[in-house]
């Protein structure tokens, strides 16, 4: 509910913030914007998951809102690493090579990357969508809302999570991590200037949410690679693989936090929102 509340009333005055009280548009902020979209829309599904975890994944709201939910969820994942990734590689162009930059940066190329951004994390999606279904469960003896895959197709499960881990964390790991080494390597060349710029102070907001996105969703997939380990039986020991299925509901909350977490991050972060934002609404009162 707290995350639900914050997500909620964090996204949206990101998105009011950055979009009207903020006049001069930049291309970080087009990304940032487009992430807390994400994450509003995310947020929008909790209720359903969190009253489906607390009657023991009985699924009461029918086969649409199942394929919905889910398919929000795997796409907002997508769609916010994406955009953080976006974001790092317009810190690493800003900082490293802004002669370069001047031709790359435009708020129309930013626009396009976007949508490609949004077009992408739902065809990645895609599986989600179609194998995302209610059924009745031999196991709970209760309909559930879970991916169903073809039978005696194990290719299904590796396939699945192979893309879920390599493209949505592995290859935006490599690629940010590769962004920052550049960028503090260029830091450290010119730390002689000893000179705080604007583009510092987009560069702390940016690493914080690349940060708050890893130590969210990292639990996450660790905890789903080893209940894979344990479909195959590679992980047999009975207590191991309880533990592993106790541990998952508190791995997916704290991967949810992140939508409400993107906010506050970028809230405190910022000090030019947060004066913009207090005197657009002391100009409202």
């Amino acid at each position: 509910m707290i995350i639900f509340v914050v997500g909620i009333v964090g996204n949206t005055i990101i998105i009011v913030g950055l979009t009207c009280c903020i006049q001069t548009k930049s291309v970080a902020n087009i990304y940032i914007v487009n992430l807390a979209i994400a994450d509003l829309a995310f947020v929008a599904t909790l209720p359903f998951w969190a009253i489906d975890l607390s009657v023991r994944y009985k699924w009461i709201f029918g086969s649409f809102m199942c394929k919905l939910c889910a398919t929000m969820s795997s796409v907002n994942m997508y769609a916010s690493i994406f955009l953080l990734t976006c974001l790092s590689a317009d810190r690493y162009y800003s900082i490293v090579r802004p002669i370069e930059a001047l031709g790359k940066r435009t708020l129309t190329k930013a626009k396009m990357i976007t949508v490609f951004v949004w077009v992408s994390a739902f065809a990645v999606s895609t599986p989600t969508m179609f194998l995302r279904q209610t059924y009745y469960s031999r196991y709970s003896l209760h309909t559930v809302c879970s991916m169903k895959y073809p039978s005696n197709s194990i290719l299904w499960h590796i396939f699945l999570y192979s893309v879920k881990y390599i493209v949505g964390f592995l290859i935006p790991f490599v690629i940010q991590g590769m962004c920052y080494f550049f960028i503090y390597k260029n830091i450290l060349a010119s730390a002689k200037k000893q000179k705080k710029t604007k583009s510092d102070k987009v560069l702390r907001v940016v690493v914080a949410m690349v940060l708050a996105f890893f130590a969210c969703w990292l639990p996450f997939h660790i905890v789903n690679f080893l209940k894979l380990l344990a479909r195959f039986k590679v992980i047999s020991n009975c207590i191991t693989v309880h533990n592993i299925n106790v541990v998952i509901p508190f791995t997916v909350c704290i991967a949810y936090s992140n939508s409400c977490i993107n906010p506050i991050v970028y809230y405190f972060a910022s000090k030019r929102f947060r004066n913009q934002l207090r005197k657009s609404l002391k100009g409202s009162l």
